[in-house]
C-alpha cells in the first residue's frame, strides 16, 4: 500500500517540476541603427506552434518552456533572426533590413506584376 503512495507522490512531483519550467518572456523589437519600433513582427518558439506578434510599440509577450527555447523572429523586409532565451525574461531585439527580398512591384487592379514585366502605360 505504501508503494502506491510513493508512486503517486513521485508522479505529482514530476508533474509540478515540468509545469515550473514554463515562463513568460517579454520584449521589444526595433529596427537596427534606429529607435523605430517594429509592429507586426512574428515571434515563434522554434519547434512548437506557440507564437506572438508585436504591437504598435514593438512589444510582445510569449510563453516558453525551459531555458533552451529559441525564438524565431520574422517580418517582411527584414532578415530572420533566432535568439536563445536562456535565463532572460525581458529581451531587447533589433532586426536588420533585407533589401534583397524586396523588388519593384506594381499593383494593377487585383493583380500584382513586377515592374520589369509591365508593358502598358501606368498612371497614378
Amino acid at each position: 500500500m505504501k508503494r502506491k503512495y510513493y508512486l503517486l507522490v513521485l508522479f505529482l512531483l514530476s508533474f509540478v517540476t515540468s509545469m515550473a519550467q514554463q515562463k513568460t518572456v517579454s520584449g521589444q523589437v526595433t529596427r537596427e541603427n534606429s529607435t523605430e519600433f517594429l509592429s507586426g513582427v512574428t515571434i515563434q518558439v522554434k519547434g512548437s506552434k506557440t507564437s506572438a506578434t508585436t504591437d504598435n510599440a514593438g512589444n510582445f509577450t510569449i510563453s516558453v518552456s525551459g531555458n533552451n527555447a529559441v525564438l524565431v523572429l520574422t517580418s517582411v523586409g527584414y532578415k530572420k533572426k533566432e535568439i536563445t532565451v536562456g535565463n532572460a525574461t525581458s529581451l531587447s531585439i533589433t532586426l536588420s533590413e533585407d533589401a534583397s527580398t524586396l523588388s519593384d512591384v506594381v499593383i494593377v487592379g487585383y493583380q500584382t506584376v513586377k515592374r520589369s514585366e509591365l508593358t502598358a502605360a501606368v498612371s497614378s
